[in-house]
């Protein structure tokens, strides 16, 4: 259940901000990776995603998502990278 929320969330992201080109799931036997060809992150704003009520100019969430899946993560010592370019 828990991955659930936290694929759930950064999948819901990553196609609520792609409006163009493409989202592209991997599965390997070390990592999950989730990338997409969206609108992307501000990189003065790329550390600050994950605190509780920062959302980008375009959400239409309330900007909770990204921090229940960086808790959740520490919680079950998954590692989680996010980048923007």
């Amino acid at each position: 259940m828990v991955m659930f929320i936290v694929l759930n969330n950064l999948i819901r992201n990553a196609y609520s901000f792609t409006y163009e080109g493409c989202v592209t799931i991997t599965v390997d036997e070390d990592y999950i990776e989730i990338a997409d060809s969206g609108v992307g992150i501000d990189t003065d704003k790329i550390q600050d995603v994950t605190k509780l009520h920062i959302k980008g100019a375009e959400s239409q969430g309330y900007g909770i998502g990204l921090s229940i899946v960086e808790r959740l993560c520490t919680r079950f010592n998954w590692k989680l990278h996010i980048e923007s370019m």
